[in-house]
């Protein structure tokens, strides 16, 4: 499986998110756009990853890369390919697929939980219909629900967090399943004012890194169900319930 991995900032990465591939023998290859990388030609990858940043989608001229990114995107959900995004890469997909993307007029940061929307979904097979887990958050933008998705994940403060293409191996998180607590600290390192500004659904750092540590294996298996489920037949119904059901998380 060859895996193009989208990255727009110097302390993202795949976190978590890179065990699930390994453990399937994914050859990685990522861009850093934020550096200048080129992106990758349509034929070059199997599964396109799009990983989060502090930009907005529509910041095209700060940020030229973002027409061809979104070009991009939308070309490999036409062709069939398997396409993940987390944060920003979920708003992308979400514009690409035509839908909104605004600012909330909030911050939602922390380790602050989301609510199954999708009973026992294929690629959530743990996670009966109102199930709450614990996630880790960093964005003050939120995508509506795109024409022709199912409604995933929500959260209290933010009622898109997850959404899947019915019919196609297309999956847009809102909220960052794959950090790790190297990785939850370099956010914290790099937007301590975003922290310092506080808000209702903003968390002081020692109360995200305390969730994270609790959660992190919780975080782990969904993310490895997801890609599993991403790797195998995407023409199913949407919203089945497993022929095994698996026990809830907690």
């Amino acid at each position: 499986m060859r895996v193009h991995v989208l990255l727009h900032l110097e302390h993202e990465g795949l976190g978590l998110l890179r065990r699930a591939l390994d453990t399937r023998n994914a050859e990685i290859r990522e861009s850093n756009l934020w550096k200048g990388d080129l992106l990758p030609h349509l034929d070059s990858f199997d599964f396109l990853v799009v990983m989060g940043g502090s930009m907005n989608v529509d910041e095209d001229l700060q940020f030229p890369w973002l027409v061809e990114e979104k070009k991009l995107i939308a070309k490999a959900i036409s062709a069939g390919k398997r396409v993940l995004g987390i944060c920003l890469g979920a708003q992308l997909i979400a514009r690409a697929l035509g839908a909104e993307v605004r600012p909330m007029g909030f911050k939602e940061i922390g380790w602050l939980p989301v609510r199954a929307e999708a009973d026992r979904h294929r690629y959530f097979p743990a996670l009966p219909v109102g199930t709450r887990v614990g996630m880790a958050h960093w964005h003050g933008d939120s995508f509506a629900l795109p024409a022709g998705c199912e409604r995933l994940f929500s959260s209290d403060a933010c009622g898109e967090q997850g959404f899947a293409l019915i019919g196609k191996p297309v999956v847009g998180l809102q909220f960052h399943a794959e950090l790790d607590e190297a990785m939850l600290r370099s956010f914290i390192d790099h937007d301590e004012g975003e922290l310092a500004a506080g808000g209702r659904w903003v968390q002081t750092p020692e109360t995200a890194l305390s969730g994270l540590k609790n959660g992190a294996a919780v975080a782990r298996k969904i993310l490895d169900e997801m890609v599993e489920g991403m790797l195998s037949d995407p023409t199913l119904p949407p919203s089945r319930r497993s022929a095994e059901a698996s026990p809830a998380l907690s």
